[in-house]
């Protein structure tokens, strides 16, 4: 008899950006222009995590060059700028700002979610389980994806928590 596994998985290939000069020779052939990688990265690739929202949040016009560029089943992960995970501060203005630049994305069916990478400092406690809730319900019906540094968030209690909340796990490879 095949046991059925009692969780669902969605997976996603693709990269932490796509933009990267020492990729030149060994993904992107040499002489690409800038302005033609992400066009190439689509041929390899169908969903890519934006990084520099982490530091700034683009402009709308960004967002909207993204979506001409790409074909129409390609994906976007946007990180959360550095306020949601790191400060902790002004979330709910850097979210609010962050899904109003989005809209191209949003509009084009090519934004699949977002991504809050925690820092190591960021550990399971009740006031770390509160600020996840409630960065969830900023987000509102936009998926949130989760990156922890911490192996304290790594147990099934974090696990089931995760899903009672509707909040996507990302398991990061690093040693």
């Amino acid at each position: 008899m095949i046991k059925k596994n009692r969780f669902s998985m969605d997976v996603r290939l693709g990269t932490s950006g796509y933009s990267y000069q020492d990729w030149r020779s060994v993904f992107y052939p040499p002489g690409l222009a800038d302005n033609q990688m992400l066009e190439f990265y689509t041929l390899h690739f169908r969903t890519v995590e934006i990084n520099a929202t982490y530091y700034h949040i683009l402009p709308q016009a960004s967002f909207q060059r993204m979506a001409e560029r790409t074909p129409p089943k390609f994906e976007f992960i946007v990180k959360t700028h550095r306020e949601t995970p790191h400060v902790r501060r002004e979330s709910e203005s850097a979210i609010k700002q962050l899904l109003e630049a989005l809209k191209p994305l949003q509009d084009a069916g090519k934004f699949y979610g977002l991504l809050a990478q925690f820092p190591y400092s960021f550990k399971n406690s009740e006031a770390g389980r509160k600020h996840l809730v409630e960065t969830k319900k900023l987000c509102g019906d936009v998926p949130l994806f989760v990156e922890f540094r911490h192996n304290s968030w790594v147990k099934k209690p974090v696990e089931i928590f995760l899903r009672d909340h509707g909040i996507g796990y990302v398991n990061v490879d690093e040693p």
